[in-house]
């Protein structure tokens, strides 16, 4: 095949448009170093989106949590400035 039609399989392969098995059938046939190339890639790409995903869930979270806490921390200032304004 062509360059672009190889790339666009890649990526059909990479987003869950076409099974593994169908492309690992005609790679094997080429050679069994072909094969092993496509799971390196496609393990690869895997990896690397999950753990992107999951880098950028944790960040927000951590970013909201401290948010949270920041919140809490100015609460707990105004309430103890009304109380010695209240007090005096």
């Amino acid at each position: 095949g062509t360059l672009p039609r190889t790339m666009f399989t890649l990526y059909k392969a990479a987003t869950g448009g076409v099974d593994w098995e169908n492309v690992i059938k005609p790679l094997s046939d080429v050679h069994w170093v072909v094969v092993l190339l496509f799971m390196i890639f496609i393990s690869f790409v895997l990896f690397a989106v999950l753990n992107t995903v999951t880098g950028v869930f944790c960040q927000k979270a951590i970013e909201s949590a401290s948010h949270d806490h920041e919140t809490q921390i100015r609460e707990q200032i105004r309430e103890k400035a009304l109380y010695m304004r209240k007090t005096r």
